[in-house]
This record gives structure tokens, sequence and C-alpha cells, in this order.
């Protein structure tokens, strides 16, 4: 009798089987941010028993990103730590983004990373110190202007000496590494006068030296460039790399 009823009871005792789980896995920091580039990761600790077959990160402008919005996947799969390029971003623009795993489970996610995207320079925007005169091809480097003339109506050597001994301080940063212009940089300034501001357009302006006795100059009355003896009586405008 106990036998025949312990037989009934394991006849209809229903075996549930062991299902998949989402994975567990978290964002990264998003790094190597410029205006329109970044790089996104993530770390999956656990695959939830079940392989996963698709990685990577999505975003948006919105909080919340989910693989409806963008997705970028990873190249591998699996789990393990994984970074992906985020291509075609909007300058000085909020993104929200989290990594995502996908297994026979379904989708998961991990935390929620903010980050935004960087302003580009422009010509005349204020800069390190000065006024931005040219930008090179990275958008990162370039060439910034005093913004103000150091000297006018002086010869080479005062102008010279202007410009190598001008100094400011901008939120606490010194900028003293001031010079005048090469004959490139003074085309620069010429070019894009009126973005930077201050300039006399009825004068000419010093250069750097150009032979031990006479220096490189050119008139913002035209703006043609031509080498003169230090004796002559011009303005000085100083000039910095960055």
């Amino acid at each position: 009798m106990g036998a025949t009823l312990f037989l009934a009871c394991t006849k209809d005792k229903k075996i549930t089987p062991n299902l998949p789980s989402l994975s567990t896995l978290s964002t990264t920091a998003v790094s190597s941010i410029e205006a329109t580039t970044a790089i996104g990761g993530g770390e999956i600790t656990n695959d939830g028993g079940s392989a996963v077959t698709e990685r990577g990160i999505c975003y948006s402008i919105n909080v919340n990103p989910s693989t409806k919005d963008i997705k970028v996947p990873s190249n591998a799969s699996g789990t393990g730590t994984f970074t992906v390029n985020l291509a075609n971003l909007i300058a000085s623009t909020t993104y929200y983004a989290r990594a995502y795993a996908i297994n026979s489970g379904g989708t998961a996610y991990g935390n929620e990373v903010q980050f935004t995207t960087v302003t580009p320079l422009v010509i005349g925007q204020d800069y390190q110190g000065g006024k931005i005169a040219y930008i090179d091809g990275t958008g990162k480097h370039g060439l910034i202007a005093a913004a103000q003339d150091q000297s006018t109506s002086t010869t080479w050597y005062i102008a010279d000496d202007k410009c190598d001994n001008y100094s400011i301080i901008v939120n606490g940063v010194v900028y003293a590494d001031w010079r005048l212009p090469n004959p490139v940089e003074l085309n620069y300034l010429y070019t894009n006068r009126v973005a930077i501001g201050g300039f006399d357009s009825n004068t000419s302006y010093w250069g750097t030296d150009n032979n031990g006795t006479e220096a490189n100059a050119i008139t913002f009355i035209s703006g043609n460039s031509f080498s003169t003896a230090y004796a002559n009586l011009f303005a000085g405008r100083a000039v910095r790399s960055f």
C-alpha cells in the first residue's frame, strides 16, 4: 500500500528544466570623446547559463537606451571585456549609453553611463589666453593670437622683445610662450583678422627675423608680405602654438 502511494505521487510530479537567465554585465565609462566619435565598452561577467551571441553598446540622447535605439555590436561574442567605436555622433551633445548582451534568455543591459561630445574649436574663439587664429587638420592644434597688439609703431627689436615677454593668466593658468609670428603665421593673422579682431588695418605687422639684417612683415592694408629693415616702425602681435 505504501509503495503504491509513493509511485502515484512521483508519477504526477513535474520536472522543471533549468532555463537560461539573462547575462550579468556592466558598462565602462566612455573614453576618447571627440566631437563626433568616442569609445564605449563593457564587461560580461556571467553568461546566465547560455552562450552570449551578441554584445555591444546601445546609446541615445534619451535615458535608458536599448537595442531599439542606436546599437553598435562588438566584433566578438561571449563573456569578458569589449570595446566598440561610436561614430557619427553630434558635437556638443549629451548621450546616454549602456552595454548589452544577448543570449537565449533575452537581452540584458549594464549600468547607464553619460557622456558629452566635444565642442569643435573655431577661428576667433577665446582660447588659452588669446584668440584662435588657425586650426590644423586634427582640429586640436593650431595658432593662437594675443587678443590685442603688444606694440604699435615700434622697431622690430622692441616688437620682438614685447612679444617674447608677453604673459597672461587665464583661470589660474599662465601662458607665457608667446613670440612674433613667422611668415606663414602672419598670413593667418591677416586672413582671419576680422574673427581675431583688434588689428590696425592702416599699418604693417612685424614677423620673425629674416636674414640678420631684415625681418618679415605683412601690411594689413593689402595683405602683402615683405622683408624690411629692423628700423621701420610697425605693430607687433604675439602668437603661440597649441
